[in-house]
């Protein structure tokens, strides 16, 4: 049985791993400061098409740019309203698109950041052309970074 590890004992934190030999599975949990329902409902304009996002990428000295590990969108519907929390468990597909990568890596350090966000468009008016239509916005909900060592 897995528990969560308290917030407090995660800063600091570093994963180590021999190069070419990133953990077969591994798993995390981002906690987000209100449900999804809750975030929609603070968007003060009409507003349609949620999604939740979650972008997974690497930072380091010795990559060009942020290397995108992972990047997906599922829609918001009524089920998924409630929830305040989302985790990467097991060895899951994305694990394992993700590991195919870190297996790749150099030796070195870096940061391992998961990004979560609400996708959504808003509907607004023109005021110089006097019509509507509906421009994508975002909201951030939670950001984690984990250091890494390959060794």
């Amino acid at each position: 049985d897995k528990d969560d590890a308290r917030p407090a004992d995660l800063w600091g934190a570093t994963w180590s791993f021999p190069q070419g030999a990133p953990p077969a599975e591994w798993w995390g949990r981002s906690y987000l400061p209100c449900t999804l329902g809750e975030a929609i409902e603070s968007i003060d304009f009409e507003s349609r098409a949620h999604r939740f996002v979650t972008k997974v990428y690497l930072q380091g000295a010795s990559l060009p740019k942020d290397l995108t590990l992972w990047n997906n969108a599922m829609d918001v519907g009524d089920g998924e309203r409630g929830w305040n929390t989302a985790a990467f468990e097991g060895a899951s597909a994305e694990q394992a698109q993700i590991n195919d990568q870190l297996e790749a890596l150099e030796k070195g350090r870096y940061k391992l950041i998961v990004w979560r966000q609400l996708d959504y468009e808003m509907h607004v008016e023109y005021v110089d052309t006097k019509t509507t239509g509906w421009e994508p916005r975002w909201m951030a909900l939670a950001k984690g970074v984990l250091e890494i060592e390959v060794q």
